[in-house]
């Protein structure tokens, strides 16, 4: 035994080792850490419902309005005045509506606020009734035994807890990210100046005379994307598969191009009746 273990042991010793790395010490980062919170929640960023509501409404909203912007200043027949006019609307619009963003995020997350310290002074004043409150939610889906077994687990939670619950589930609010009014904010804006920019590159192609073939142009560019745009809205909502999702789809589409063609319609009318209705040079290509 003793030789066999002593050959155990040289064997072992023969053996040849794995390589030892020494792990060297990690670079140092240029980042502050700030710096590096945010870098992380960028990479980490999901958009959620709300990110693709903001997205639709500032694509949807730049695209139509400069464009009808646009198209109401063909009738001064100068391609300067019309691109100076849609580059002022598109950057006011798209301040204007990351602001508004911005804002309405800032209410729901102070409506929450309010809400929470509604519910956290109603469950101290009338525990009670915050329980009846808890029974009203489960007993219509759950049987007796299983909605006291909910109600007796909410009880023996702590009030931050229980306030939570009660917002969910009662209340059906969820607590705001931090980050989501910026987000709101750079969401719209962006969409906002990159859907209404693209109605205003013909006019930046064309010579200062040629306004209306510009416009031409952009009649065309905007109803392409006025189409695609719906269809791809309607069919990620609906599905694309199947007659009904086609025609739903289809349906969509014509709606964002005949509130194109409204909008554009409503922006020509006013500023022809502005300059005393003049004749207009549409036709003027």
């Amino acid at each position: 035994m003793e030789r066999s273990s002593s050959i155990e042991l040289e064997s072992q010793t023969l053996a040849p080792q794995a390589p030892t790395t020494t792990s060297s010490p990690p670079a140092p980062s240029s980042h502050s850490p700030q710096q590096l919170s945010l870098l992380q929640r960028l990479r980490n960023f999901k958009p959620g419902p709300s990110n693709i509501k903001d997205a639709v409404i500032g694509v949807s909203d730049g695209i139509v309005v400069p464009f009808a912007v646009a198209a109401g200043l063909t009738e001064y027949k100068n391609a300067k005045v019309v691109v100076s006019g849609g580059l002022a609307e598109l950057f006011a619009g798209a301040i204007s509506m990351g602001l508004g963003g911005l804002l309405g995020s800032k209410s729901d997350s102070l409506e929450y606020d309010c809400k929470r310290r509604e519910t956290e002074a109603m469950i101290l004043a009338d525990p009670a009734a915050t329980a009846l409150l808890v029974e009203g939610i489960w007993s219509p889906y759950h049987s007796a035994p299983l909605t006291a077994a909910i109600l007796a687990e909410y009880r023996a939670l702590p009030l931050q807890q229980q306030t939570t619950y009660l917002l969910e589930h009662h209340h059906h609010l969820s607590p705001p990210s931090r980050s989501s009014p910026w987000i709101s904010c750079a969401t719209l804006a962006s969409g906002y100046f990159i859907g209404g920019f693209i109605p205003l590159i013909p006019y930046l192609c064309v010579k200062q005379r040629q306004v209306f073939l510009a416009l031409w142009c952009s009649v065309a560019v905007v109803v392409v994307c006025l189409f695609a745009f719906g269809w791809v809205k309607t069919g990620s909502v609906v599905g694309w598969k199947g007659r009904r999702e086609l025609k739903m789809g289809v349906f969509g589409a014509g709606q964002m191009v005949g509130l194109g063609v409204i909008a554009t319609g409503a922006a020509v009318g006013i500023v022809r009746g502005i300059n005393g209705g003049e004749k207009s040079g549409l036709m003027n290509v």
